[in-house]
């Protein structure tokens, strides 16, 4: 009879430590390091960074169209100097309205 209660304590501490150990993997397999939240969170964020990937690959094309025009075409280079740089031709006069429009840009 001895022998049965010591051979249920060792089953118990057995079964105790395989709970515990079974109960941790699980715990860390779901908040741990690289586990399966941090997973899903990343997985949000490489979406993410998929969506600008294409954005800044259109925008790339886009500015590659704009600088080819602007190479082939040297006429396409003065209203983009005359707006953005303020170029003039001589005896030209600038004027400048100071309104809602110039605010905005700034």
């Amino acid at each position: 009879m001895y022998e049965d209660n010591e051979w249920t304590l060792k089953k118990k501490i057995i079964l105790g430590i395989a709970i515990f150990i079974v109960l941790t993997f699980l715990i860390t397999s779901f908040f741990g390091r690289r586990g399966i939240v941090e997973i899903f969170k990343y997985k949000d964020e490489i979406a993410q960074l998929e969506k600008e990937v294409t954005f800044l690959k259109k925008e790339k094309k886009k500015l590659e169209v704009e600088v080819k025009e602007l190479e082939k075409n040297s006429m396409a280079v003065e209203p983009i100097a005359r707006k953005d740089l303020w170029y003039k031709k001589k005896g030209e006069i600038v004027i400048v309205f100071k309104g809602k429009e110039s605010n905005s840009e700034k």
